[in-house]
């Protein structure tokens, strides 16, 4: 048991990730959001964090 570093959550199970930022491409306009994600490229941090299960559903990440 630990403490989420997305969400702050205490007493939670957590599993080492690292947080993938989806980024578009510079010059990417405004427009349809399946096109978007798409079209973003996927960054993943250097350092590992620990992240309950409630933010592994919602955020981009992978395991370590």
């Amino acid at each position: 048991m630990g403490t989420c570093d997305s969400c702050g959550r205490e007493d939670e199970e957590t599993v080492v990730v690292r947080r993938v930022y989806l980024v578009l491409p510079e010059g990417t306009a405004p427009g349809d959001p399946d096109t978007l994600q798409e079209r973003a490229e996927p960054r993943p941090q250097e350092e590992p964090e620990q992240w309950c299960a409630s933010c592994r559903d919602h955020f981009p990440h992978l395991l370590v």
